[in-house]
């Protein structure tokens, strides 16, 4: 029973690993390659956008050298909303995207999810997909923008430089902690260790200082990575997983998904495992609006990590797929292996050696790509095509994907939870069904169709009384 419990759970967590897919350490390179890109609320840039790009990106120069980071800067660009959405092209081996949102939807967008600026690392990867946001706008609360920028730009450093989490997040914050006390409090001789001055060719300016372990630190060379089942508990679910495959229970992209999260990653003698086992890939450092605020931006967490995840749609690189002739060749191959282990041809050992060389064929990307590419609507189609096929599992898995894709409130979100609410009673996971029927009801308390399904989950797990309740308020909307 707990294997099945624990399935289902990686079903569930399936679509959640699309965010940042993993890398190839083929991609190494000592020198940090970025771009910085004026986003306009206009409809066009004007005289002040283009101020501001050649501003920053000089910045952005300067301060990276405080740190003798090898670095190749793109040329900067100020594109409208519009143009950014549609037309940005992202350089190929580009490491970090520096995005200035000028004052209007700075405020808009940033300001209103209580924070000045934003740094995301989106992969396990340390040299790709790195972004920071800020708004060229002033403000006591949310600090000077060239301050917020230097900030996000050590986040980057130490992180590209491999230095652990809680380096990269609390040393610059504290750092920022004392910046604060001494604007807003007391100044001492400390203060002149925070901070200092770089010179572009139009000013100078007054940045945070560089992490001092961080200046002329190497890129750590990347270590090898290994998918394997090492403990009992990954090779008992991958079994577990390909008896369902092979009965037709999950579609062949959401078995070598479960494969994927289920494994482990060998890094030298040791395993690193992965999925379900190990923290996510996605790493979300924000700008809090002040020291003594910390607690409210962590709070908010998910939701500014959800903001960015709409605003910038970019991050994570493109491939292209596999044809139909090499996805099916794949997939006979596959499923022949399959065969062979059920049939008992091969052992349980033999077979899960040929998982771990599945996962760490470079085709294993390729394969799942076309998923990640597909649209909001796309998504809900097929996890509704499932869902009335029966195939619950699938059906989830293809909600969750969508649902990381709407984060607003809107009618398709409330149409998803409903969905993902539905599947999860053709499951008899009725507890958690009610959960998703909740999420609705908080939003609009009226939703007709919310009501009826809570009623009848209500009726299934034996509430009687409250079912009828709830039917009841349908009727009347």
């Amino acid at each position: 029973m707990w294997i099945r419990t624990l399935i289902f759970t990686i079903g569930i967590l399936i679509g959640l690993f699309f965010l940042a897919p993993d890398k190839s350490y083929a991609i190494y390179n000592t020198e940090a390659a970025w771009e910085l890109v004026i986003i306009s609320s206009e409809p066009a840039c004007s005289g002040y956008h283009y101020y501001m790009m050649e501003k920053y990106h000089d910045i952005s120069e300067k301060y990276l050298e405080l740190y003798q980071l090898q670095n190749k800067g793109y040329p900067p660009q100020c594109m409208t909303e519009f143009e950014y959405l549609t037309e940005y092209e992202k350089p190929l081996d580009l490491d970090l995207l520096i995005l200035v949102y000028d004052r209007q939807l700075g405020r808009a967008e940033l300001h209103s999810q209580n924070t000045g600026g934003i740094y995301i690392h989106q992969s396990d990867d340390l040299f790709r997909n790195h972004t920071i946001i800020f708004c060229d706008c002033s403000n006591f609360e949310y600090s000077d923008p060239v301050w917020i920028l230097s900030h996000e730009l050590s986040h980057f450093v130490l992180n590209y430089l491999g230095f652990n989490l809680d380096i990269v997040e609390d040393k610059i914050h504290e750092l920022d902690q004392k910046f604060d006390i001494c604007v807003e409090d007391t100044y001492d001789d400390s203060c002149s260790l925070i901070k200092t001055r770089i010179k572009t060719d139009s000013a100078s300016w007054v940045v945070m200082a560089p992490y001092e372990d961080a200046v002329g630190k190497s890129v750590p060379t990347p270590s090898s990575k290994k998918a394997v089942f090492d403990s009992f508990f990954q090779k008992k679910i991958a079994i577990e997983v390909t008896t369902w495959w092979l009965q037709g229970d999950i579609t062949n992209e959401n078995y070598v998904k479960s494969l994927q999260i289920l494994s482990g990653e060998k890094v030298g003698e040791d395993i690193k495992t992965n999925g379900i086992l190990a923290e996510s890939p996605l790493t979300v450092l924000t700008e809090p609006p002040t020291w003594n605020k910390i607690q409210h931006k962590n709070e908010n967490y998910s939701q500014i990590a959800a903001y960015f995840l709409s605003m910038s749609p970019f991050i994570t690189e493109e491939k292209d797929a596999l044809s139909d002739q090499e996805e099916e060749i794949f997939v006979v191959w596959l499923k022949t292996k399959a065969k062979s282990w059920s049939g008992g041809s091969i052992k349980d050992e033999e077979f899960l050696k040929d998982l771990e060389y599945i996962l760490n064929s470079p085709k294993i990307d390729l394969y799942l790509n076309y998923l990640e590419n597909l649209s909001l609507e796309e998504l809900m189609d097929k996890g509704i095509e499932f869902e009335k096929a029966g195939e619950f599992r699938n059906s989830i898995s293809y909600f969750d994907r969508a649902l990381t894709q709407s984060i607003d409130s809107g009618e398709t979100k409330i149409e998803l939870l409903i969905l993902k609410g539905s599947a999860l009673n053709g499951l008899s996971q009725y507890e958690e069904a009610l959960i998703y029927f909740d999420d609705v009801l908080d939003v609009e308390p009226e939703n007709s169709e919310a009501l009826k399904k809570k009623a009848f989950t209500l009726a299934q797990l034996g509430q009687i009384d409250d079912a009828a309740h709830y039917f009841k308020l349908a009727q009347r909307h």
